[in-house]
């Protein structure tokens, strides 16, 4: 008996596909985050440390909104993107070499993130954007 394959709704919504990925690799991005901040206490600088606890904290109310599907949430995900973004820039001056690799992962991981969270019907559908 042949089957027919499902096409892909028209209007998708809820957790699911790309946005599910981005949630998991956000939330992952919480525990890097502290154990950056770990580091640099460590390091002897203390303010990039409470940066990074800044990150990590605003990454686990951004994490909490989109699950709980407030479209809040997906605002405070890109501007955690672009957050992030900064913090890199700030690390070049006393970090050279391991902060251009961080700044370049940074923004080509804002860049894809952003407009996806800008452009997705899932994300429209999902947060009523």
């Amino acid at each position: 008996m042949p089957t027919t394959p499902v096409a892909p709704p028209k209007n998708p919504s809820g957790i699911g596909g790309w946005l599910l990925v981005f949630i998991v690799a956000l939330s992952l991005g919480v525990f890097v985050s502290f154990g950056n901040a770990g580091a640099l206490f460590e390091a002897n600088s203390p303010l990039f440390g409470i940066a990074f606890i800044a990150l990590a904290v605003t990454g686990v109310f951004a994490v909490v909104e989109l699950i709980r599907k407030k479209a809040r949430g997906v605002a405070i995900a890109k501007d955690l993107l672009l957050a992030n973004i900064g913090v890199a820039v700030f690390l070049i001056v006393p970090f050279k070499a391991l902060a251009v690799p961080y700044l370049l992962k940074a923004l080509i991981g804002a860049g894809i993130w952003y407009a996806y969270l800008s452009k997705s019907k899932r994300v429209k559908n999902t947060y009523g954007l």
